[in-house]
């Protein structure tokens, strides 16, 4: 069942990578696949307990989010559009959690479901752009304050689920958000200390070979400078032998 498991992931992992990318790149489109395959487990089961729980509405809304993330990850795998992919995650993860806390009447009878929005601007910085994750969570802010306003309102129009429910879904939201977040942590820290490795090892296998260089390179011109004292000597010594030959006939003729 682990094996099972890890091929599962070590699949999604690798949708939409290429082999050109980076490996930077491929570690934040693993993250990206799998975070959003994930929550789209856990958008069926919440979808499925609010219909059971005849709230209809609000259980369209965790399926509506499956299907939109299913699809931007089939869109991702054909098209490796990696910048939209990365958009309609996180804008999925935003405004969903938002609606849905809306649709339950807000923030207490909801379970404080926008905490779930909070992956937008975590994932945006996990993914190392922190101007994005800024932007993300600005509008978490706005968005935070424009429920606050609402919830008076919310919690009139809207008939809440039971005490024991509120209390399940608050103990389940943090959970399974704290859940996630440490999970793609540890993944991407596990994935960069990997890459780090990777580039230490490069760089030692590149140092030793420097150090090869060099002593060759030594051991070449030790031989090259071997090789020109021994030619100069020869040299010298077939120029005296001419000289003797020159002296010799020179006594024959005289």
């Amino acid at each position: 069942m682990k094996t099972l498991i890890i091929n599962l992931f070590n699949r999604l992992s690798q949708i939409g990578v290429n082999e050109t990318d980076s490996k930077e790149l491929k570690i934040q489109k693993s993250i990206l696949t799998l975070s959003g395959s994930m929550i789209s487990i856990a958008g069926i089961l919440w979808g499925l307990t609010y219909i059971y729980m005849d709230r209809p509405i609000a259980g369209m809304l965790p399926l509506a989010y499956t299907v939109i993330s299913v699809s931007s990850l089939l869109y991702f795998a054909y098209s490796k559009n990696f910048r939209i992919f990365r958009f309609i995650q996180l804008l999925d993860i935003f405004l969903i959690p938002i609606l849905l806390q809306w649709a339950l009447g807000g923030f207490h009878n909801g379970s404080m479901l926008i905490i779930w929005s909070l992956m937008a601007p975590f994932g945006a910085w996990v993914f190392g752009d922190r101007k994005l994750a800024s932007k993300w969570f600005a509008a978490y802010i706005i968005f935070a304050l424009i429920s606050g306003v609402l919830d008076s309102t919310l919690v009139e129009r809207t008939q809440p689920l039971s005490s024991l429910f509120i209390l399940i879904f608050y103990v389940m939201n943090i959970i399974v958000t704290a859940t996630v977040m440490y999970i793609l942590l540890s993944y991407s820290a596990y994935q960069r200390e990997k890459v780090t490795n990777e580039l230490k090892d490069q760089y030692h296998f590149a140092s030793e070979m420097i150090k090869q260089i060099k002593v060759v390179s030594s051991e070449t011109e030790e031989i090259s400078n071997n090789l020109v004292a021994a030619s100069g000597e020869s040299t010298a010594s077939f120029s005296e032998l001419k000289d003797e030959i020159e002296r010799t006939k020179n006594r024959a003729v005289v």
